[in-house]
């Protein structure tokens, strides 16, 4: 099961590796377009995107409905993994583990930012959790996690750097879901204009999920879907406009200087101020210990702002200190034998040993 359009690739990825592998898996459920396109079966349909505290709110009933289709089916599967969308999948996987099914949640919660309630309650959700960023296992050991943890690797480190070419174009990169488009897309696209008329950069290219091409916040811009990923438009990136989230982490493992931007709902705008525990927002700054890649947040993310940072980040300096970063964040992120065969091994341990591999009660 996966939901967002990173967690969609994710999966897509184990997909590929299960087969490549010549394990006789089937994979079934509510997968994503890559996950079907790499041979998942979409017997339940798909999520509906949503965000925030408040924006959640519309798809209450759907979701409801898929949690209650999937339980009701969970005797037919062997094991059950979730991916990403904690906020659907963490009281799935409870659901789930109570009807006796063993439940894999790859992509741990990010409660080492937030907090130590969710971590304790890990173990009741998921028996094993495949944590895609190295110090998560232990950070979330220390918060009370009472879980099989291990951490698996991430993907994006595994993919080449391109070839050395022009760098030319400013990658804008709004974000997946309609709201971070409504909220995103028009700074986002006023700073990339503004670099054009500059001379800074010959011209923008807009990458969102297909099934976002014809929202209205980006009417007129140069926009293409983002299926396969962001590395083909990366690749000829001079610099990127960036939604907070993976693809932040995809942009620095690419060597690419990024300015990160983030608005959400007030209210979790709120929350968010009182309860985040961590100095940075973007992966890349929380892994390399220092804001490398600036962060513009709710009200400060304004098309000026955004441009003027752009051009601070294109200084032959911070250039440097982006491709050494790049291949700081490769070592950190990468692992000998790859994420989907970490990720398959450890899917192969729950079903072999069940419920007794890891988890909790309650």
């Amino acid at each position: 099961m996966t939901g967002e359009p990173s967690g969609d690739r994710l999966a897509a990825g184990i997909v590929r590796g299960a087969r490549a592998s010549g394990r006789p898996w089937r994979f079934e459920g509510l997968p994503g377009p890559a996950s079907v396109e790499a041979g998942a079966e979409a017997t339940f349909g798909a999520l509906p995107g949503a965000l925030g505290t408040l924006d959640v709110l519309p798809h209450a009933l759907r979701l409801r409905a898929l949690a209650a289709e999937l339980v009701r089916a969970s005797g037919r599967f062997d094991a059950a993994l979730l991916v990403d969308s904690h906020g659907f999948t963490l009281p799935l996987g409870r659901r789930l583990r109570a009807r006796g099914l063993p439940v894999v949640l790859l992509s741990a919660p990010q409660v080492w930012a937030w907090g130590a309630g969710r971590a304790r309650s890990l173990g009741a959700c998921a028996d094993a959790v495949g944590c895609l960023l190295p110090f998560e296992p232990e950070a979330l050991r220390a918060l009370g996690a009472r879980c099989a943890l291990r951490f698996v690797g991430h993907p994006a480190a595994e993919r080449p750097l391109s070839p050395e070419r022009s760098r030319t174009v400013c990658v804008v990169l709004p974000g997946s879901r309609p709201l971070e488009l409504e909220r995103l897309g028009p700074p986002l696209l006023a700073a990339a204009r503004s670099l054009e008329a500059l001379g800074v950069v010959e011209s923008a290219r807009v990458l969102v999920p297909s099934e976002r091409l014809g929202h209205p916040s980006l009417a007129g811009a140069p926009v293409q879907g983002t299926a396969a990923g962001p590395w083909e438009a990366l690749a000829m990136a001079k610099v990127a406009l960036a939604c907070s989230g993976t693809v932040t982490l995809e942009c620095a493992l690419a060597g690419v200087p990024t300015v990160v931007a983030y608005r959400t709902d007030p209210v979790t705008a709120w929350l968010a101020r009182r309860l985040l525990k961590v100095p940075h927002l973007a992966l890349p700054n929380i892994l390399l210990k220092r804001r490398l890649f600036p962060e513009l947040l709710q009200d400060g993310a304004t098309a000026t702002g955004l441009a003027a940072e752009a051009l601070a980040s294109l200084a032959p300096g911070l250039k440097a200190a982006v491709t050494e970063a790049s291949q700081t964040l490769r070592a950190m992120l990468a692992l000998p034998g790859g994420h989907a065969g970490a990720v398959l091994d450890l899917l192969a341990e729950v079903m072999n040993n069940g419920q007794s591999f890891g988890g909790s009660r309650g």
